[in-house]
C-alpha cells in the first residue's frame, strides 16, 4: 500500500492548522485539523507527549508536529538538501509560521532550529523510524529465508540421502535469486529515502537506511524489536 503523502496535505490545508477544533452539524465539539490528519492515519500516539506538554498553548504543538512531518518526512517537498540543513529548517519554520498564522515565542522558535527541545527530537525519532515500509519487513524475511537455505545446503553428514543430496541442490540454486530480490530491495529503498537520509545526515542523525546489511541474526532481531514489526505474543 503506498504511504500517504501527509506533507502534501499539511501543506494544501496550511490555514486549517490554526484550527484547535471543529464544530461538527449536530453542535458538537471535535478536535482540530491536524489532529484529525494524525489519527487518520494513526499518528496521534507519535505525537501526543507534544499536544500533552502544551495543554492551553496547543499551537505551539500544532506548530511544532508540523514541522517535524515537514522536515522529517521522505516524501516531504519542502525538503531542500541543495541548502544548508540549518538553512532550510529555517525556511521551512519561517514558512509554516507565516502561512499558518500561527505566532510561537523567539525562544521556541530557536530551540526548535537548534534541537533543543528534547520531546520534540524524540517524537521525531520515533517518527522517522514510523516512515519504515514493508520493503524493511521484506528485506529482512528474504534475509532469513537467505540464511536457513544457506544453513540447508551445508547440511550433509555420513547419514546423507540421495534425497537430502537433492534438496541441498536445490536450495543452493536458490542463493543467486534470493540474493538478486536482497540487493534489489536495498537499492530501492536507498533511493527512496535518499534525500531525507541526506538531510539526516546534515544533523549528524543516523540515516533511514543505515545497516541494511541483517546478515547477522542479532541485527535482524535488534531491528525488529526496535521498529516493532512483530506482535507481543510472539515474543512467548
Amino acid at each position: 500500500m503506498q504511504q500517504p503523502n501527509i506533507p502534501f496535505i499539511i501543506i494544501k490545508n496550511i490555514k486549517k492548522l490554526k484550527e484547535t477544533y471543529s464544530i461538527e452539524e449536530d453542535g458538537s465539539r471535535s478536535e482540530g485539523f491536524l489532529m484529525g490528519v494524525l489519527k487518520e492515519y494513526n499518528l496521534h500516539n507519535t505525537f501526543m507527549p507534544i499536544f500533552d506538554n502544551h495543554r492551553g498553548d496547543e499551537k505551539t504543538a500544532i506548530v511544532k508536529v508540523a514541522f517535524t512531518i515537514l522536515s522529517y518526512t521522505y516524501n516531504s517537498s519542502w525538503l531542500n538538501i541543495a541548502v544548508d540543513r540549518y538553512i532550510n529548517k529555517l525556511q521551512i519554520l519561517t514558512s509554516l509560521v507565516k502561512d499558518s498564522e500561527i505566532d510561537i515565542a523567539k525562544d521556541t522558535f530557536d530551540s526548535i532550529l537548534r534541537n533543543e527541545d528534547t520531546l520534540l527530537q524524540e517524537c521525531a525519532s520515533m517518527y522517522i523510524s514510523s516512515q519504515r515500509n514493508g520493503d524493511f519487513q521484506t528485506l529482512i524475511a528474504l534475509t532469513e529465508h537467505k540464511s536457513f537455505a544457506n544453513k540447508m545446503a551445508m547440511t550433509a553428514n555420513s547419514d546423507t540421502t540421495d534425497i537430502m543430496l537433492k534438496n541441498r541442490t536445490e536450495y543452493l540454486n536458490r542463493m543467486p535469486d534470493i540474493q538478486r530480490s536482497i540487493e534489489k530491495i536495498e537499492d530501492n529503498l536507498r533511493t527512496k529515502y535518499m534525500i531525507l537520509d541526506e538531510a539526516l545526515r546534515k544533523e549528524g542523525m543516523s540515516p533511514i537506511t543505515d545497516n541494511l546489511d541483517f546478515t547477522d541474526y542479532e541485527t535482524r532481531l535488534r531491528f525488529i524489536v526496535e521498529n516493532n514489526l512483530f506482535d507481543k505474543k510472539d515474543l512467548g
